[in-house]
């Protein structure tokens, strides 16, 4: 197992250096007219390794991540680069809000935030708000909003900036509202975890929560551990929700998620652990979906082997999945492997083409030719 972690580990290094050596590449290639934007993100990759004194692959994870910066001129970047350090906002801190050096008005913006009763370093994060939320934050009627929230989250000032810029209804929100929502939810058994991670169902009306805990409570499969999601999303995703949970429960019984791939497989459960590892989307997949995928294989003829060396096929369509084997078999081509299976229409496409083209030479070449007849 531990040569298998090493493998994927060098495979994603190797990915990395590939990225940075197209980036390094592309200043060649626009020479010749092509690929502009990639030009431009390549350029923006290189002053942000410049100004931050960061190695490329680091810049290159900061533009991907914000790519409003490759648009920004690089007298803007710089500048404002200047104007965080001259307000003693370290490097370590620009990394973790880097689109701060693509802010218009930062300066005014750090001006007005130097009024709040926290250290700039606290507050920051917020300097990428629009004026006016910043103006609501600072005149706000009830008081210290980023104190208040802080003792609502249970947690410190500087995690309830970044969610104040998150969630931008926690700016304008009264905080009367959101203090009186989240006793609500939590009454529910919503947890403050659960809360902080996904605070959106605040944002609901009081009716709206209590209507869709009614609804909740009154379905056969209570949630033992109650989610914000499930007061906010649409009822048909509750729906699915609850039939995935009623179905797993059905085939797993007492049983783990691995234990049960290890007896559907025939495999150790280490491998089914590697499975899951590997292919995360299982621990959510509905059970009933994955059952009748690997029944419709082993009816294809294929062998618990073919499904652990591919186990993307597994959360891949059934229909789709029935479909592809059933022109594969009308083809008359014999398979000794999933891996096509789970590739993209267009891959499957091409694959299968290849793979008929191939037989038909074959059958070609070992026909008897008209003049030795």
């Amino acid at each position: 197992m531990t040569n298998v972690f090493k493998y994927i580990n060098r495979i994603s290094a190797q990915r990395n250096l590939i990225l940075i050596q197209r980036y390094n590449a592309t200043a060649i290639s626009v020479k010749k007219g092509k690929n502009e934007d990639e030009y431009e993100k390549a350029e923006t990759v290189r002053n942000i390794e410049s100004l931050l004194k960061i190695n490329i692959k680091t810049a290159l994870k900061v533009v991907n991540g914000n790519r409003e910066l490759i648009s920004k001129p690089p007298s803007q970047l710089s500048g404002n680069l200047k104007i965080l350090l001259k307000n003693r906002i370290n490097i370590s801190t620009v990394l973790r809000y880097p689109y701060l050096l693509g802010i218009s008005h930062l300066e005014e913006n750090i001006c007005k935030l130097k009024q709040l009763p926290h250290e700039l370093n606290v507050t920051i994060v917020l300097a990428g708000l629009p004026k006016h939320m910043i103006d609501n934050v600072l005149n706000d009627i009830s008081g210290d909003r980023i104190s208040q929230l802080s003792e609502l989250f249970q947690i410190p000032p500087k995690l309830t900036c970044e969610l104040l810029y998150k969630k931008n209804f926690l700016v304008t929100k009264s905080l009367d509202s959101l203090k009186e929502n989240s006793k609500f939810v939590k009454e529910f058994g919503i947890s403050l975890e659960h809360l902080r991670n996904d605070p959106w169902v605040l944002n609901y009306s009081r009716e709206g929560i209590m209507h869709r805990i009614e609804y909740i409570r009154e379905t056969d499969v209570q949630p033992s551990r109650p989610k914000p999601w499930m007061l906010r999303s649409p009822i048909d995703v509750i729906e699915n929700h609850f039939q995935k949970r009623q179905d797993n429960r059905q085939i797993l019984g007492n049983a783990s998620l691995t234990e049960y791939l290890s007896e559907r497989l025939g495999c150790t459960e280490e491998q089914a652990k590697y499975m899951v590892l590997k292919i995360p989307a299982l621990r959510t997949k509905n059970l009933r979906k994955v059952s009748d995928i690997i029944t419709l294989l082993y009816n294809k003829g294929f062998q618990p082997h073919h499904i652990y060396r591919i186990p993307k096929i597994l959360v891949h369509s059934i229909e789709t999945t029935k479909k592809r084997l059933e022109q594969i078999e009308k083809s008359g081509i014999k398979m000794d492997s999933l891996y096509m299976l789970t590739k993209s229409h267009k891959q499957f496409t091409h694959h299968f083409e290849t793979m008929v083209k191939m037989k038909k030479g074959n059958l070609e070449s070992q026909s008897p030719n008209k003049d030795d007849q």
